[in-house]
């Protein structure tokens, strides 16, 4: 019989611990430290050992053919004016070839650079640390569910740990770019088609190197479109995986869950799946509107709660002055109910 809680063998820290050191490897990471909105503490064995899985998918694509084409074609970019409020975006480059492998990319891979965080108080599924630009912070959401998912068949869990992955070699774009310069932007030509994904700058738009990389690599954006609004089951069901492609023009459709099969195993030929293919038959015109996992709240009943701090009701953008970031806090802590559904959009 499945457990009717989540695992909560937490080690909290007293004082609270700073994230780790960002001299490790990434790959060699086995310590994930929890950044939670009143203290930090050490993630739990088995949510570390999902997310270890997602860090080893996400290094390989971006290994892969297509994903070192990508990264090779974003750091390759040149400087370009950036364009107005109202100018169109200009025209991506030409793709460069997986191989050679531009000289920061390789010295990034061989260094492997970079420390992995759950962040408890983020609305974007990862950002970089503004602590350190060799600080990732995921989103703790998308871990706990990875790990329940587990519990519900192996097509559900790989659901879930690709599009963790995604999220995860998408941030290590911006990582691999402050690499070679910790104040730079991607050039306004490194884009996936959408203008809002793009930085407004005093002087305009900036590129969005994780966009484009995500683009170029598995074929748009990858959207987890969740089963139901009022799950029970856990939080976050993941019920299928959207590609949403920006440009030329706007259409979606789901992704082949073989191909993510393949994937998530790293199974043979899984470097053949990508860009995720999706057939020309079942896209459809404009832009996804599904409940996906941004736009979720727990529903307060079933085997996942948030502890009574964590309760994000009634959300706004806040600077927290002990990470100076923007993160999510609450007005007042609300009791869990089973109708309480916010979107944080």
């Amino acid at each position: 019989m499945r457990s009717t809680s989540r695992s909560t063998s937490q080690s909290p820290l007293n004082p609270p611990r700073t994230p780790p050191p960002t001299s490790g490897r990434v790959q060699d990471q086995r310590e994930f430290i929890v950044v939670g909105l009143e203290s930090d503490w050490i993630l739990d064995s088995i949510s570390s050992e999902v997310l270890q899985q997602a860090v080893a998918l996400a290094i390989a694509l971006v290994e892969s053919p297509a994903g070192l084409s990508a990264t090779n074609t974003i750091l390759s970019a040149p400087p370009a004016p950036s364009p107005g409020p109202t100018d169109p975006l200009p025209s991506p480059p030409p793709l460069s070839p997986p191989q050679p492998i531009h000289p920061t990319l390789r010295a990034w891979l061989s260094a492997n650079r970079c420390q992995i965080c759950v962040d408890e108080s983020i609305i974007d599924y990862g950002m970089v640390s503004d602590e350190s630009s060799d600080i990732i912070n995921i989103r703790s959401d998308l871990v706990y569910a990875s790990v329940e998912a587990r519990e519900y068949g192996q097509s559900t869990f790989d659901r879930h740990l690709v599009h963790l992955a995604a999220v995860i070699a998408h941030e290590l774009q911006h990582v691999i770019m402050f690499f070679r310069d910790r104040t730079a932007s991607a050039p306004p030509t490194i884009h996936d088609g959408c203008r809002e994904h793009m930085r407004a700058t005093p002087v305009g738009l900036v590129g969005e190197s994780g966009r484009y990389w995500q683009k170029m690599t598995l074929g748009g954006e990858l959207i987890g479109v969740l089963k139901s609004a009022e799950t029970r089951r856990f939080l976050n069901e993941i019920d299928l995986l959207i590609l949403q492609e920006y440009h030329p023009i706007e259409r979606y459709g789901p992704v082949d869950l073989s191909a993510i099969n393949q994937l998530a195993g790293l199974l043979h030929g899984w470097q053949n799946c990508i860009p995720i293919r999706v057939r020309a038959n079942l896209l459809t015109p404009g832009l996804n509107t599904q409940l996906r996992l941004r736009d979720s709240q727990p529903s307060g009943t079933g085997p996942y709660r948030h502890p009574p701090r964590r309760a994000m009701f009634g959300i706004f953008p806040q600077t927290n002055p002990r990470t100076c970031r923007k993160t999510m806090r609450t007005k007042e802590v609300l009791p869990l109910t089973n109708d309480a559904n916010t979107d944080q959009k």
